[in-house]
């Protein structure tokens, strides 16, 4: 009930943008069973741990809230050596991606069946959501002077074959060729620049009041506890 009524997603987004939780669903529904995912670190991650569901045999390589960006990368060439035979599906965002894309040329050189999903808005999403909710808005760094090269040219560079899906009405199509491919595949998504994780936790609220908040009373008739005192 709870999952119909308050759904993850970015509702403010315009038809025109790529919703990433809805790409995590797309992608899940394609994936198979016995496949690896990767998780790198942004807001990518929690997409996929939003929506991303997991079938009978998949593993999902999460690094959680202690990682580091860059570790899907070396992740994905880890479990395509430790698991022959099985596809690796590695999600990332372009500030993550960059800070390991020189094992683009191991997974090139070997041939390894790594898949390659990067969640790019051009910016390092997480803090930039961090800078907008509690610096007014100072994209120091994340978007001012923040830059993300041509990543599907930096791939064939390394050899490998590259997409990019930026509509919906490609989304589809392209992934079910990048998965079917053999070898190492990038496939790039563009997202809208602003594009926010929600629900999401904010500094001093409780766990069950999530950013964008629901009415008190409405987010009262919803819990099965009582809410936390805000006067305490």
């Amino acid at each position: 009930m709870y999952k119909s009524k308050y759904p993850t997603g970015n509702p403010s987004l315009s038809s025109d943008h790529i919703d990433p939780n809805r790409l995590m669903e797309l992608l899940s529904e394609k994936c198979a069973r016995g496949d690896i995912v990767c998780l790198d670190v942004g807001q990518h991650q929690m997409w996929a741990s939003q929506t991303f569901r997991l079938k009978e045999g998949q593993r999902l390589l999460n690094c959680g809230g202690m990682g580091a960006m860059g570790f899907a990368l070396p992740a994905a060439l880890g479990a395509a050596k430790a698991s022959p035979g099985s596809r690796i599906i590695a999600i990332a965002g372009d500030g993550g991606f960059q800070v390991n894309i020189q094992e683009l040329d191991i997974i090139a050189t070997h041939r390894l069946p790594v898949k390659i999903i990067v969640m790019n808005n051009n910016n390092l999403g997480m803090v930039r959501q961090f800078q907008d909710l509690y610096f007014d808005g100072r994209q120091e760094s994340t978007v001012v002077g923040y830059n993300c090269p041509d990543l599907c040219r930096i791939a064939e560079a390394y050899g490998l074959t590259s997409y990019r899906i930026d509509s919906w009405k490609t989304a589809e199509t392209v992934l079910d060729e990048a998965l079917k491919l053999e070898g190492p595949v990038l496939v790039e998504v563009k997202l809208e620049l602003h594009t926010v994780v929600n629900p999401k936790l904010v500094v001093n609220r409780p766990i069950e009041d999530m950013s964008p908040h629901l009415d008190k009373e409405e987010l009262k008739r919803a819990m099965l506890i009582d809410l936390v005192d805000d006067s305490k």
